[in-house]
C-alpha cells in the first residue's frame, strides 16, 4: 500500500490505545519509513522484514512505537504489506485482472501497462479514498514527519543497519523533503492523485537511467520531460482512470482493511504489552 493507508491503517489498529502525540507521530512515520527503499538508499528486504528484530533491539518506548509501525507495514512478520502483495491472495491480485483491463483503455496516456502498472494504480487510488474518507489523515502525516523527535528514531535504525552517517542525513533530509510532503498533500483528491502518479513515473524513469553515460542520460531526460509534458497536457484522462479504479476499490477496501486490522491485533497486543513493561 502506499503512505496514506498505512498511516490510516496503524492508526485503526492501535485506536483503542491512549497515545500521546508523540507516540502517535513515531507510529505514523515508521508505518511509512518502509517505502524509503524506493529512493535507493535501503533495500526493501531491509525496511520490509527487519520491524520486528529492531523493535527488540531498541530501548527508547518511542523507538519501539515507531519499530511498531514498520511492522505494521511489513511483509514479515505479517503486515498490511503482506495481506496486500501475498500472491495469488492478496488484495492486488484480486483486482489484477479488473484494474488491467480499466488501465488498457488508457494506454495512450499511461504508458506501458503490466503487472507492476497495475500494483501502482491500486496503491495510489487506495491513498485517494482514504484521504477522502479520513480528510485529517494527510494533516496527521505532515504533522508527524514534520516532529523533531523522529530524526532520534530514524538515527536508531540507521544505527541498526549499520549504515554511515552521510547515508543517515539524506534519509533525514529526505523526510523533510517539500516534494515528499507536497507528495502526500496531492492524495487528497483524484486530480491531484493524477499529479502524484506522473511525477512518481517520470522519477522512476529517471532513475533507471542514473548509470547511463552522460550523453544517454541527457537524450533520455529529454524523451522523460517530452513525454512526461504530454501526459501532463492530458491528465484529465489520467483524473478520469483514477476516478474508474476509486469505483471499484471502493467497493471492499476498507473492508479489506478493517479484516487485515483483525489479523494482526495478537501481534500488536503482544507488542504493545513489551512496550508497556518498558516503561514501568
Amino acid at each position: 500500500m502506499n503512505p496514506l493507508a498505512h498511516a490510516h491503517f496503524v492508526l485503526e489498529l492501535l485506536k483503542d490505545r491512549e497515545l500521546s502525540q508523540d507516540e502517535k507521530d513515531h507510529l505514523i512515520v515508521g508505518s511509512i519509513i518502509p517505502d524509503i527503499n524506493i529512493s535507493g538508499l535501503i533495500q526493501f528486504q531491509k525496511t520490509h522484514s527487519q520491524g520486528a528484530e529492531f523493535f527488540r533491539q531498541v530501548k527508547d518506548p518511542l523507538h519501539k512505537y515507531f519499530a511498531l509501525g514498520m511492522i505494521t507495514h511489513g511483509e514479515e512478520p505479517q503486515g498490511l504489506d503482506y495481506f496486500t502483495h501475498k500472491p495469488g491472495q492478496g488484495y492486488i491480485k484480486k483486482h489484477h485482472d479488473h484494474i488491467l483491463r480499466i488501465a488498457r483503455r488508457y494506454k495512450h496516456h499511461i504508458g506501458k501497462t503490466d503487472g507492476t502498472t497495475v500494483h501502482h494504480l491500486i496503491e495510489f487510488s487506495a491513498d485517494n479514498l482514504v484521504a477522502e474518507k479520513n480528510p485529517e489523515i494527510v494533516r496527521q502525516v505532515l504533522d508527524a514527519f514534520q516532529n523533531p523527535l523522529i530524526p532520534s528514531a530514524v538515527t536508531a535504525f540507521s544505527n541498526y543497519l549499520d549504515f554511515s552517517e552521510r547515508k543517515n542525513r539524506k534519509i533525514i533530509s529526505l523526510l523533510n523533503n517539500r516534494f515528499l510532503l507536497n507528495y502526500f498533500y496531492n492524495f487528497s483528491s483524484p486530480e491531484t492523485t493524477s499529479q502524484n502518479w506522473l511525477n512518481l513515473t517520470f522519477y522512476r524513469n529517471l532513475k533507471k537511467s542514473r548509470d547511463l553515460p552522460l550523453k544517454d542520460k541527457i537524450r533520455k531526460f529529454t524523451v522523460f520531460s517530452f513525454y512526461n509534458l504530454k501526459r501532463k497536457i492530458s491528465d484529465t484522462k489520467i483524473t478520469c482512470l483514477f476516478r474508474e479504479i476509486n469505483s471499484e476499490l471502493q467497493k471492499d477496501l476498507f473492508d479489506f482493511l478493517a479484516i487485515t486490522e483483525k489479523k494482526m491485533h495478537k501481534i500488536k497486543n503482544e507488542l504493545v504489552r513489551e512496550i508497556d513493561s518498558k516503561k514501568v
